[in-house]
């Protein structure tokens, strides 16, 4: 028996490279390189912003231990900020809250005449009107009940004899934004 001759070609001829091939990796290439790119220009941004952020911090730190004294206001400028600051404080009066209290109280026999407000002490006056004691008090039972108004008290009664069916004239106090 004889051993066939195989014959085994190492050194085949290569294919010659598809033009799509080719394409394809040249545009690979050029994202890559692209890319490399777009990335070191973010690095070199980011490092600018850093040394920015940190020259930025040291300037404010070295500002809060050297703080300076506070300027001098003048008298016309002293007399604008307590200004602002009651507009400020007034803003910040609940008068929505106050007078949806006000206008929640049955009021069927009672008309309210006046309102006076006291910012400074959180309180309001009220003047009001009343067919009969009992309407006064049913007016002065509700707004107590409200947990809007605090310290409802009855300040003053009075009889208005002269006009036509003698209404009970009184007089309120209440407070607002306060625990009762």
């Amino acid at each position: 028996m004889s051993a066939e001759r195989i014959d085994l070609d190492f050194g085949r001829t290569a294919r010659r490279p598809q033009p799509l091939g080719l394409a394809l990796l040249g545009g690979g290439i050029l994202a890559a390189a692209s890319g490399a790119v777009v990335w070191g220009s973010a690095w070199s941004a980011q490092a600018t912003q850093s040394g920015a952020l940190a020259a930025l911090e040291s300037r404010a730190a070295q500002g809060a231990s050297q703080r300076a004294r506070p300027a001098v206001l003048s008298a016309a400028e002293q007399a604008q900020a307590r200004a602002a600051q009651r507009v400020a404080r007034d803003l910040q009066t609940p008068w929505s809250d106050l007078l949806s209290a006000l206008e929640a109280a049955p009021h069927e026999h009672v008309a309210l005449l006046g309102i006076e407000p006291s910012l400074a002490r959180r309180q309001v006056r009220l003047t009001a009107e009343a067919r009969d004691p009992e309407s006064m008090i049913d007016y002065l039972a509700a707004l107590q009940g409200d947990s809007r108004l605090a310290q409802v008290a009855l300040v003053s009664h009075q009889v208005q004899a002269q006009a036509p069916g003698k209404p009970l004239r009184f007089t309120l106090q209440a407070a607002w934004g306060v625990a009762p």
